[in-house]
This record gives structure tokens, sequence and C-alpha cells, in this order.
């Protein structure tokens, strides 16, 4: 397997259809939503939950449901105390966004590069990019205007949907989507439509999101993904080679770092900046 991580400006002009975003994104904009500090709130204001982290072997609370899941399918309590427990961290944590106001342009010009953005976190931070004062900007909407970015959320957000995916497995998670109108018209509709290439930045593309994958999979157009790696993380590549790397797409790996990407700073004069033109939520 090819472990060469290429910049992202060598690539930005060729990938433009579609962005997944996964907990990486969020967390190189906002350090307080990485898993172990989340985890340390949890543990805090419910003590009892330290024994799922600890069987599970992960401070990330998916794979603790999933663990509690398999071993426990009879006794969800828990599991509906970690996710409460595990909302209230990530909306106590949320940056502020006076706080992010100035990086806000930044991260709206790198989702204006693509089609289609789907976030699969809860935060704000993709809405607040997609609404920051910019020339042009076009209120949010359900379906793309002209040439407009469509951002979705596959699993919903804190603020907005009333409901948000939070399980320990893809099945879970596709038995919540089918149970809610705009979260399975963006899981039906929108993910197997997002045209011939693919950008996946911060998504560790785990076992608990498969759902999403197979949907991505549908996409007849699709031959060409690009997937952020940082620092060399070869877990990500691995999955990726399995999940992608099949003979009939195109898979390249970028640094996930490097200018220009994602809230990273672009290097000027480099001429990489193209957008596509305003953000429109669905």
């Amino acid at each position: 397997m090819a472990t060469t991580l290429v910049p992202w400006p060598q690539l930005a002009s060729t990938f433009d259809d579609g962005l997944i975003l996964g907990n990486g994104a969020s967390i190189a904009v906002c350090p307080a939503f990485h898993y172990r500090t989340l985890r340390q709130h949890v543990e805090q204001r419910a003590p009892q939950l330290a024994a799922l982290y600890q069987a599970a072997g992960s401070a990330n609370a998916e794979r603790a449901l999933g663990w509690h899941r398999r071993r426990h399918p009879q006794d969800p309590l828990p599991r509906h105390q970690l996710r409460l427990h595990l909302l209230q961290a990530l909306q106590q944590h949320h940056v502020s966004h006076a706080t992010l106001a100035p990086l806000l342009p930044r991260l709206r010009r790198f989702l204006s590069r693509f089609r289609t953005v789907a976030t699969l976190n809860y935060d704000a931070i993709a809405r607040w990019a997609a609404a920051c004062p910019a020339p042009s900007v076009r209120p949010i909407g359900w379906q793309p205007d002209g040439d407009n970015t469509l951002l979705v959320f596959p699993h919903g957000q804190l603020s907005e949907h009333g409901s948000v995916v939070c399980a320990g497995s893809a099945a879970e998670k596709r038995r919540a989507i089918a149970g809610h109108h705009y979260l399975r018209q963006v899981y039906e509709g929108v993910l197997p439509n997002m045209a011939e290439s693919l950008v996946i930045y911060g998504w560790s593309l785990g076992p608990q999101d498969r759902h999403i994958v197979a949907q991505l999979g549908r996409q007849r157009r699709l031959r060409r993904v690009a997937v952020a790696v940082y620092r060399h993380d070869p877990l990500v590549m691995r999955r990726a080679q399995r999940l992608f790397g099949n003979g009939r797409r195109e898979l390249v790996f970028f640094d996930a770092e490097s200018p220009g990407c994602w809230a990273q700073a672009e290097v000027e004069h480099s001429g990489q900046c193209s957008p596509h033109g305003n953000v429109s939520a669905m």
C-alpha cells in the first residue's frame, strides 16, 4: 500500500464534487471535541459509566455503546445514560461563535470548493462556516440553488433537526435514520449521488459508520477518492484501502495539515482557491 501523502493543493482543482467531514474536522477547530475530553466530562458527571469505556478499551463513546450493546442487549439504561451525557458534553464544550469567527471565512472557502458537503458531526461548526458573512452568501435551504454548495447533516445536528444519531453500530444508526424524515432524505437521496470525486476529511471510516460507506458505494459515477490522513495514521489508510482501493476507483491520500485544507491557511498566491460559490444547507 502506498504511504505517500500528497499536499492538498495538488488535488484541489480536480476534487470538487463531494466532501465528507468526520470528527477529526471538529477536533482540528476545537480540541475540546476530542474523545478523551468528552470521556472525562461523561465520567465526571456519571462515574458509573467509566466501566463502559474501560471495557471497550476506547475513549470513543460509540465504541463503548457498541460494546455494551453486544454484551448486554437487554439492558439499555447505561447506553441511554451515556448518550445523554455525551450530548451534554458536546454542548458544554462547544466552541463559541465569537471565538470561531476569525476562522469561519477560511472554513467557508474550503466548503465552497465542493458541490455537496456532508458533515457527520453534531456540532454547529460547518453550519456557522456556511452562514458566515461573505459576498453572495444565500440563506440555508433544503435544496441547492444554482451553483451553490449543498450542506447536509446525515446524523443530524444538536440545534437544528430535533434528533441526532448517536449509536454504537451501523445497524442502529440505520434504524434511527429510517425513522426521521430529514435524515432519511439525506441518506437515500444525497449520499448515493455525490458524483465523480469524493474527499474525506477527519473521518476514521470505522465500522460504526459502514452505513455511510454503503451509501457512498452506490454511487455509480464515483471514480476518485481522496482521503485526508493526519500524520500518516496507518489505521485510516488501511481502512480506506480496504473500502475504496478495489481497483475500480482511484484512491489517493493527502496530508490533513497541508495548506488550504479545511482549517489550514492557504499559501499566498498559490492560485489554488477557486470555490464553486455559495454554501446552502439542507
